[in-house]
C-alpha cells in the first residue's frame, strides 16, 4: 500500500514500498501520570533534492536547519486517502545516507502542556469555603464542586444517638472535589476540548476525590475545624450500618 507523508505540510519522497509501523496506546482516562502517546517505528526517508528542502538542508554544510529542534507538523495517509496520523509530530535526525524520522500523535499537546504543572496553577476558587454545617449541607447540591460524602474518614463521623436517629459529626468529614469540575479546569487553563460519550456517563459526573488541606506549619496546635453534631432523622429501616 502507497503511502503519503506530508511534514509541514509538504509532501515527502518515501522509497517504493515503503512501510511505517504504529504502535497505538491505550490509557486510563483517571491515571494522568501513564499518558502515553501513539507513535511509529524509527524509519528512514532518502536525502533526494526534494527532502534536503523540506528538511531546510540538514546536514548540508553552511546551513543552519533548526528542523530536528522544532516541532514539524506532520500527517499521513494512504494512497486510497485512509488517514492514519492526523496533525501528528515528526521528530528528524540525520541517518547517514538517509534522514531517521519518528511520529507522534495523539493528544501529544495537551501532554506537554501539563507537564510538571500542578492542581495549584488552576484557579480553584469555588472550593474555597469555610466549615459550616449549612455548607456542608449545600455542598450536596447537584452543582457544587465540592462535597462532603458520608464515609468512614477514621473517626467518630457518625453515631446512633436512638434507634430512630442518627447523628453526623462533621468534624470528621472532609470534602472531595468533583473530578469533572476538575477536568474541565485543566482543558480550560490550557486552552483545549475534548468530546466523547464517557464525559456524559454518571461513572464519569459523579467521580469524586478528596482534597485535604495540611496544616500550615506556622498553625502548629491551632484548631482547623470544629463545629457541633448535625442531627439527622432517618426512618429506621434505612439505618447506617451497627455500632
Amino acid at each position: 500500500m502507497s503511502l503519503l507523508l506530508y511534514i509541514n505540510d509538504q509532501l515527502v519522497d518515501l522509497e517504493p514500498g515503503q512501510i511505517i509501523a504504529q504502535t497505538k496506546q491505550v490509557n486510563d482516562i483517571v491515571s494522568i501520570e501513564t499518558r502515553q502517546s501513539n507513535y511509529t517505528n524509527k524509519f528512514k526517508v532518502p536525502k533526494t533534492a526534494g527532502n534536503v528542502r523540506i528538511m531546510q538542508f540538514l546536514t548540508i554544510s553552511g546551513a543552519n536547519s533548526r528542523i530536528p529542534y522544532q516541532k514539524n507538523n506532520c500527517n499521513l495517509y494512504s494512497a486510497a486517502g485512509d488517514c492514519f496520523v492526523n496533525n501528528g509530530t515528526a521528530v528528524i535526525t540525520d541517518g547517514g545516507d538517509s534522514y531517521e524520522i519518528v511520529v507522534y500523535d495523539g493528544i501529544v499537546e495537551l501532554y506537554k502542556a501539563i507537564e510538571n504543572k500542578n492542581l495549584s496553577d488552576l484557579q480553584l476558587g469555588d472550593l474555597d469555603h469555610d466549615k459550616t454545617v449549612n455548607n456542608v449541607i449545600a455542598s450536596w447540591n447537584p452543582t457544587s464542586p465540592y462535597r462532603y460524602i458520608l464515609a468512614d474518614y477514621n473517626g467518630e463521623s457518625w453515631y446512633r444517638q436512638s434507634s430512630h436517629q442518627i447523628v453526623f459529626n462533621i468534624d470528621y468529614l472532609v470534602p472531595s472535589i468533583n473530578v469533572k469540575y476538575l477536568w474541565d479546569k485543566i482543558f480550560e487553563k490550557f486552552n483545549f476540548s475534548c468530546t466523547g460519550a464517557v464525559f456524559n456517563t454518571q461513572n464519569f459526573k459523579n467521580l469524586w476525590m478528596t482534597f485535604p488541606k495540611g496544616v500550615i506549619p506556622t498553625d502548629e496546635g491551632s484548631i482547623i475545624f470544629e463545629t457541633d453534631n448535625v442531627p439527622l432523622q432517618i426512618p429506621f429501616s434505612t439505618r447506617i450500618g451497627k455500632r
